[in-house]
């Protein structure tokens, strides 16, 4: 497993939330908001994870899901949280192209080599990139450098990837599909975290409670 159990116990905390009141994004915030975006549209969900940089934590404020929903009101829902964010990775692949193409035109397009600077990274969900994301998510919760909150659904999301080497000696990672979603909420975690990377952090750190399960699922590429 990419995340066991016991890794995810030592980050879970009752401080990290699912959901905010419907105005909070509208108020002045006192920490910077790392965004990370997997999108779905027919059979996937939308996972918009936001995390809030704690001194050298990243404390999760929410998990949006978004499901079945058509682009534009996904956009309506994402535009108040983007305007608050510092930075978002979002999935630019598939059908994450036409969305993302819009929300780069809208808040710019972070892409330093070209000179670009805006809000939005654009992110193709190559084996290559989820190597680099899914290893730094894992050493990411090795330093406890995360707080996530506690959720079986989140829980089990997190503990549904599986790294994998192939025959020919390539990683590449799985995940099962469930009612529950397709690894979504973990990989915009790692959105997430991407999007906090090589940026200045401020503020508390504070402790850790703990949890531990197990299960077993059939796996797939994802």
């Amino acid at each position: 497993m990419l995340l066991p159990y016991e890794l995810i116990a030592g980050c879970e905390s009752a401080e990290a939330t699912l959901a905010v009141p419907a105005d909070y994004w509208e108020t002045k915030l006192q920490f910077a908001i790392d965004m990370g975006i997997d999108f779905g549209r027919r059979h996937d969900l939308t996972v918009c994870w936001s995390n809030a940089q704690l001194g050298n934590v990243a404390q999760t404020v929410e998990v949006l899901e978004l499901d079945k929903m058509s682009t534009p009101e996904q956009i309506a829902l994402l535009r108040p949280r983007l305007k608050r964010a510092r930075r978002i990775c979002l999935d630019y692949t598939g059908p994450g192209i036409g969305m993302g193409d819009y929300l780069a035109q809208e808040f710019g397009e972070w892409k330093p080599a070209t000179r670009l600077y805006g809000k939005i990274e654009l992110l193709t969900l190559s084996n290559t990139l989820k190597v680099e994301i899914f290893s730094k998510l894992r050493m990411a919760f090795e330093k406890q450098s995360l707080r996530v909150p506690i959720s079986r659904l989140v829980r089990e999301d997190l503990h549904s990837v599986s790294r994998v080497t192939t025959m020919s000696g390539a990683i590449t990672y799985r995940a099962p599909r469930s009612v529950d979603g397709h690894a979504d909420r973990c990989t915009a975690l790692a959105l997430a975290l991407r999007a906090s990377q090589e940026l200045p952090v401020c503020g508390p750190i504070a402790a850790w409670p703990s949890r531990q399960q197990t299960t077993r699922r059939e796996m797939e590429d994802f």
